[in-house]
């Protein structure tokens, strides 16, 4: 999970410097952040259970 949460933080920097990619970019963090909150609430049901 740490791993996608770099990895967005790495995509929203990357797309400051390359304006052409920027939309795809930022698209791509956020779908690791997501992945990221899917992943973490997933562990959380696996710990109730």
């Amino acid at each position: 999970m740490a791993f996608l949460l770099t990895k967005a933080d790495e995509f929203r920097r990357l797309s400051l410097q390359w304006p052409e990619l920027a939309n795809e970019l930022r698209r791509m963090a956020d779908e690791c952040e997501e992945l990221a909150a899917e992943l973490s609430e997933d562990r959380r049901r696996g710990a109730r259970a």
